[in-house]
């Protein structure tokens, strides 16, 4: 499960990319994964989602608790031999402790992941809030307990800002160069027939009419790829774009339709109008089943960004830079 919350927090969001526009945007951005059969939000949910994240908790995993530390503690002085001294009955006695201190620290410890579990669930489904910004080549993403990131490539700089200590770090700027070469062998989903595409009925979302598509597919996969596992599946995705430009360079839509993208989120393109920005998408996998997901982005307080807004993407005044 860690390996699944570490996906959240790359899900739609991994890196800031550089906007291919002209000018600038910005938008907030949130990301879900939905677990045991849980069911997506409809489009137009952002407001009351984003509420819920700002009075999420922090995610904090249990320790081991008072009793189970006295039961460990009981069980290394058995294995110690200090009951097993005792005259006659010693062996009897240290045999019966020790079955039930194990007894006991395996119930402290199945309680103890059981609400580890539940929490995560809790946490994933209630989902990150992340705040966007893009102006020329210029990328920002801020995510509450994180760093802000700042990506500059005209000028080969990376900014991380730390809003807790107001402390600012730079990387790159003597003209560094870091090369990503991705080795793994790209595993393609195998159609049992080309996607259904369904066209939606327009809606209006924060104010822009939003084209609506849902695609649907049957596929195998030949062995497992992110989180979907090897066999046979059903995706359903659906989508929601408005008339603005997205900064996610535009792409040819996938043939899969984009079931390869539900087993391992690979961007936020539109799957159906390249070029303008999604508002709204909900992948579904293999919903019903005891294996089913989704995975939800949704975005919202879109606006343009002008020269205005450049020191956005500068250390702040009374920021300490540091190395």
């Amino acid at each position: 499960m860690l390996a699944v919350f570490a996906a959240l927090c790359t899900l739609g969001a991994a890196e800031p990319v550089a906007s291919q526009n002209s000018g600038g945007i910005a938008f907030d951005q949130i990301d879900r994964l939905l677990l045991e059969g849980a069911t997506p939000p409809p489009p137009g949910s952002f407001h009351d989602d984003a509420a819920r994240i700002a009075a999420q908790q922090p995610l904090h995993p249990k320790v081991a608790t008072e009793s189970e530390l006295k039961a460990q503690s009981a069980t290394a002085m058995i294995s110690s031999g200090l009951l097993g001294m005792i005259p006659i009955a010693g062996s009897f006695l240290a045999m019966a402790a020790s079955k039930a201190m194990n007894a006991a620290y395996e119930s402290e410890q199945r309680k103890r992941n059981e609400e580890n579990h539940a929490e995560l669930m809790a946490f994933l489904a209630t989902g990150t809030l992340s705040r966007f910004a893009f102006y020329h080549s210029w990328a920002r993403l801020a995510r509450a307990g994180s760093e802000t990131r700042i990506e500059k490539p005209d000028q080969g700089v990376t900014i991380l800002l730390n809003d807790e200590t107001h402390t600012a770090r730079s990387f790159g700027a003597h003209g560094d160069t870091t090369y990503v070469i991705d080795t793994q062998e790209q595993v393609v989903p195998v159609l049992d027939a080309p996607p259904e595409v369904t066209r939606l009925s327009d809606l209006v979302i924060d104010g822009r009419a939003a084209h609506g598509y849902r695609s649907t597919a049957n596929f195998t996969l030949p062995q497992q790829v992110g989180w979907c596992k090897h066999g046979s599946h059903r995706a359903v995705v659906t989508e929601y774009v408005v008339p603005v430009a997205d900064p996610e360079p535009a792409g040819t839509p996938p043939p899969d339709g984009g079931v390869s993208g539900i087993c391992a989120p690979n961007g936020t393109a539109s799957l159906h109008e390249p070029g303008k920005l999604v508002v709204y998408r909900a992948a579904e996998l293999d919903s019903g089943s005891p294996e089913a997901f989704a995975s939800v982005l949704e975005r919202s307080n879109v606006r343009e960004l002008t020269e205005a807004d450049a020191p956005l993407f500068s250390i702040p005044h009374g920021y300490t830079e540091g190395h």
